[in-house]
């Protein structure tokens, strides 16, 4: 399951190395009332042993059972608080043994051709689903800015899923709107397994000094 994280790219810069950290993610698929035992989530990415403490926004909640990878549901022990259907919490870190990444940036997903690419790379050990994209100053230099750089820390926090849409259209350089990349994984299967892990909106602020 991808996560969304919004980036700024100063024009001219180098950018990064910025470090993701992939981890998989345990989705309710139902509601649980206070007391519940069983936790309906989607299938598991991996497998989760007796006594594993997941934590669901505010919530811990302990398994009370082995659960295989693929698995629907979890044994839990009485849970203190009920969950909402949608409730996340963190698994495993992704293992990205025998896995490659790309990332690039596109003005509209639909566009043939990126406007850049990032230098990708895996973090040994690859166990510990670590991934970093950068980019080099020679390449930031040829994006087109979107934004002035004042309009970027109209943003509370560029890291987090929220991109007001009020807030949105006042961003941008008349004529303009963000940009879109994503991150991925693939291996040289035929055809190659690809899972899609991150992905947001680029803001590229404009340089002054060059």
């Amino acid at each position: 399951m991808s996560a969304r994280y919004n980036i700024e790219i100063k024009a001219g810069a180098t950018f990064g190395p910025v470090t993701f950290i992939l981890r998989h993610r345990i989705v309710l698929t139902a509601a649980a009332e206070l007391s519940a035992t069983t936790l309906t989530v989607s299938p598991l990415a991996h497998a989760i042993t007796s006594g594993t403490t997941l934590t669901f926004g505010t919530a811990s909640v302990v398994t009370s059972a082995n659960a295989s990878a693929g698995a629907r549901s979890l044994s839990v022990n009485a849970i203190t608080t009920a969950l909402a259907k949608g409730a996340t919490a963190k698994g495993n870190l992704v293992d990205l043994t025998g896995f490659s990444a790309r990332a690039s940036i596109r003005a509209q997903y639909t566009d043939t051709a990126p406007l850049a690419s990032f230098t990708c790379a895996i973090v040994s050990p690859a166990t510990n689903g670590e991934v970093t994209i950068a980019m080099p100053s020679n390449t930031t230099t040829t994006l087109p800015a979107n934004i002035t750089p004042g309009r970027a820390d109209d943003i509370v926090d560029l890291q987090t899923n929220s991109f007001p849409d009020a807030t949105e259209a006042k961003l941008f350089n008349p004529g303009t709107s963000a940009y879109y990349y994503d991150l991925e994984c693939f291996n040289t299967a035929s055809p190659p397994v690809v899972n899609r892990w991150v992905y947001g909106r680029v803001l590229v602020s404009a340089e002054a000094t060059k």
